[in-house]
């Protein structure tokens, strides 16, 4: 997906054919994506039915969203799933959701309140790895006394498992770029063999949970 709206008026200026790699669908814009609203509704669903009533999401420490055409889908999707899913389990909204705070700071500020979470849902892999490397330095073991839960695994994760013993394979939804390219790929084939102009539709694929170790019962 180009970094910026500039690209995007090149191609277009050109008359070339072209399909924007998981972004925001917008007009004379085809797009293919993920349902992050519904992968955050998967992981809440799932701490759930694990007998969690104290679920927590912490968004990505990246400041605020980027200003231009191409915002990423994730960072209203994710947060917009969560709050869903938890209205739907008449469940309270921890602190924070829709904030994108440093994580060590939303951390800090979920632990003082008189009710901690018993399960975090990070935006990451790599805030699943910070996460649990704050509750194991304050004697908290995953999944034992909190439960993580990754929605975006860029493989940070597996190449930390050989460094953090206090962290297990996580529960994290499944990476879907090799089947977004797929239907890319066959979006801007029709499109270049088509003698009129065509009107494809953008592609919103459905999401899947991954359970591993990271994430247990609640037993408080």
């Amino acid at each position: 997906t180009p970094p910026g709206p500039e690209l995007e008026q090149v191609i277009r200026s050109q008359g070339l054919p072209y399909v924007a790699f998981d972004a925001v669908p917008a007009p004379g814009r085809i797009t293919v994506m993920t349902n992050e609203v519904r992968a955050a509704e998967l992981a809440v669903e799932h701490l759930v039915e694990l007998g969690h009533h104290r679920i927590a999401y912490i968004a990505l420490d990246a400041g605020p969203p980027l200003a231009h055409a191409f915002t990423c889908p994730r960072h209203e999707g994710f947060p917009r799933g969560y709050a869903q899913a938890m209205s739907r389990a008449d469940l309270k909204l921890m602190p924070g959701w829709d904030e994108r705070l440093e994580i060590g700071e939303d951390l800090e500020r979920l632990w003082k309140s008189p009710d901690p979470p018993t399960a975090l849902i990070c935006y990451d892999d790599q805030s699943c790895v910070f996460a649990g490397n704050w509750l194991d330095q304050r004697g908290l073991a995953v999944p034992k006394d909190v439960s993580l839960v990754a929605l975006l695994d860029t493989g940070f994760a597996e190449t930390c498992n050989g460094h953090a013993h206090f962290m297990p394979r996580l529960t994290c939804k499944v990476e879907m770029h090799r089947a977004m390219a797929d239907v890319a790929v066959e979006l801007i084939h029709n499109l270049v063999e088509s003698d009129e102009d065509a009107a494809a539709d953008s592609v919103v694929l459905e999401p899947t949970l991954v359970v591993r170790d990271s994430s247990g019962p609640c037993r408080q």
